[in-house]
Parts: structure tokens; C-alpha cells; sequence
């Protein structure tokens, strides 16, 4: 009788054990856009596409919509790229292209699912004041801001995932990123880490994007997010993580490019807060439009199905 009773408390402090430990482990989703620009150069006239009022028409006509379509595919905690700023300012650099919107319209990041933007790209310092400015529009939306020299850790379900970006346009030195990346990682679970870089329109990754980007992941980071180029790029497998070369632009009504095709990349984490485990789940990659109309670019971002999604697949895995 007193052998049954052992092996009943044996099998019962078993189970005990088990369910703690399935308790501490979360599943985390994270969703990646590319570029998302908010407003336009205050220079150009009112029907000249790229402007700021030329994107004010836009909104009005749109009710601040721009991502509506795509809303619903966005899981978890969605990361974007901004590459504008949202400020009043008048002083702004001499630069062919400078991107600006009302603080107001931080909301269209936020009505759009989007809880990080990351703002370090060339584009973030067009005007006086507007990194500083652009972290409160976006802050006093519940939004994350994450560039020029600001770093952060947010916590979820009890996972600690540290968020950092860099513009590597004019420096591939990977050394600034692996110190970043290596102190986050003392303090999180998850690192993302998103990267400018690149060159305008060419698909291919260069040696110097592959070695920066490895660098991150070898130094800590649980994924890798890159932009710039306005156009898909390579998706690579290394130690593990994920290095997304360029997720392409995703939406800015600036221009009307040939190549619209974009991307929401997706993936999930298995993370045991006791052990600090982390299993990384296969990525997911929706391919969309930046546009939800086929020969002007309107900024709504739509979903693509059929035979396009197909070729947008094709494209991504064609460039490994």
C-alpha cells in the first residue's frame, strides 16, 4: 500500500513539474513591414504626387485607411520602417526628396496595427527637430519608437524582446551593432534588430549587407529586418535566424515605381521564460501590392492572391 502511495505522489509531482513548466513557456508573434511613408514634401504643389498636400487629398479621400486592407494579416506585434517624420518644422535639409507629415497623423500607424516603427534611415533627420518630434507623435499613440541612437526592451506575456535599428547607408561597420545587440541580449529573450541599408532598386544582397547581417545574428539576434532598396529582397537562414534583406516598400503614394511587389513577414517564438529556450517557428510571407490599384500607386497596401502571389513567392525564393 505504502509502495502505491510513493508511486502516485512520484507520478503526481511529475505532472506538477511538467504543467510549470509548459506554464512558463509563451508563444510570441512578430510581423515585419518595410518602408511606410506618412505625408510628403512640403515643396511640391498640390497635385504633384510626393507632396504634403498631394498625401493630405489622399487621407481625406481614404479617412486615414491606408492599411486597411492589410490590417487583418498583421499578428502580434507588428514592426514598420517610417521613413518620415511627423513635425511642423520649416527648417529642413537641401535634399532632392524631404518627407513630413502633421503629428496627427501618427494615427494612420496606429489604425493600422503597427506597434513599432523603427527611424533610422535617410530620411529621419530631413528636418530640425524631427526624430524628437516623431517619438512623442508616435508615443502619444502607444507606438514604440525605436532609431537614432534609441534603443528599447517592451515585455510581453513575460517575454523581454529588445528592439534596436541602425542606418548602415554610409557605414557597414558592424561593430556599433554587435555592442547594441550583445547588451540586449543580456536583458531579453528576443532581439530584432532592423537595418537600412542596401542600394535603391537592386535586389541582390552584397557581401557587405550578408557579413553585417550575420554579424547580428552571431552576436544575438533572434531576427534581422532590412530596407532601403524599395524592393524584395533575399530571405536568409542563418544560425538559426532570419535575415530579411529588404521587405521592399511597403506603403508610400511618393511615386508610381514599375515593381509595386511587398511583403508582411511573420514568424513566431516558443520562449520558456525559465530557461531562456527560444524555438523559432517557420516564418510566414504574405505577398501584397503596395498599392491597391494596378498603374497609380495610392499607398493602400493589398493582399495578393492566385497567380500573383505565386510570382511574388517565386521572386523572394529566386533571389536565396
Amino acid at each position: 500500500m505504502h509502495v502505491r502511495r510513493a508511486v502516485a505522489l512520484c507520478l503526481f509531482l511529475l505532472l506538477l513539474t511538467g504543467s510549470a513548466a509548459s506554464a512558463a513557456v509563451t508563444r510570441v508573434t512578430l510581423s515585419a513591414v518595410g518602408d511606410i511613408t506618412i505625408g510628403g514634401d512640403p515643396r511640391k504643389g498640390a497635385n504633384v504626387m510626393g507632396s504634403e498636400k498631394y498625401y493630405a487629398r489622399l487621407n481625406k479621400r481614404y479617412r486615414g485607411g491606408f492599411l486597411k486592407k492589410v490590417r487583418r494579416r498583421l499578428k502580434g506585434i507588428t514592426i514598420a520602417n517610417l521613413e518620415s517624420s511627423f513635425t511642423t518644422s520649416r527648417k529642413f535639409s537641401d535634399k532632392s526628396y524631404v518627407f513630413r507629415a502633421d503629428p496627427a497623423y501618427a494615427r494612420i500607424l496606429s489604425r493600422g496595427g503597427i506597434n513599432v516603427v523603427t527611424h533610422a534611415n535617410n530620411h529621419a533627420g530631413d528636418f530640425a527637430g524631427g526624430a524628437r518630434s516623431t517619438w512623442a507623435a508616435v508615443g502619444a499613440r502607444g507606438i514604440a519608437y525605436v532609431g537614432n541612437g534609441r534603443s528599447i526592451i517592451r515585455k510581453y506575456k513575460g517575454v523581454r524582446i529588445g528592439f534596436c535599428a541602425f542606418n548602415a547607408l554610409n557605414d557597414m561597420n558592424p561593430e556599433p551593432i554587435v555592442r547594441v545587440v550583445q547588451r540586449l541580449k543580456k536583458k531579453c529573450h528576443l532581439v530584432v534588430v532592423s537595418i537600412h541599408w542596401g542600394i535603391e532598386y537592386r535586389y541582390r544582397t552584397s557581401d557587405d549587407q550578408r557579413r553585417l547581417g550575420r554579424a547580428a545574428v552571431d552576436a544575438g539576434a533572434s531576427l534581422v529586418l532590412g530596407h532601403h532598396s524599395h524592393v524584395v529582397g533575399e530571405i536568409e537562414k542563418y544560425r538559426g535566424a532570419h535575415i530579411v534583406y529588404s521587405l521592399g516598400t511597403f506603403s508610400a503614394p511618393i511615386l508610381t515605381p514599375q515593381d509595386m511587389d511587398t511583403f508582411i513577414f511573420t514568424q513566431s517564438f516558443k520562449v520558456d521564460t525559465a530557461t531562456r529556450r527560444v524555438k523559432a517557428g517557420s516564418p510566414t510571407i504574405i505577398p501584397c501590392s503596395m498599392s491597391s490599384r494596378a498603374k497609380v500607386n495610392d499607398g493602400r497596401p493589398r493582399i495578393l492572391k492566385g497567380k500573383a502571389k505565386k510570382r511574388v513567392l517565386r521572386k523572394i525564393r529566386s533571389l536565396g
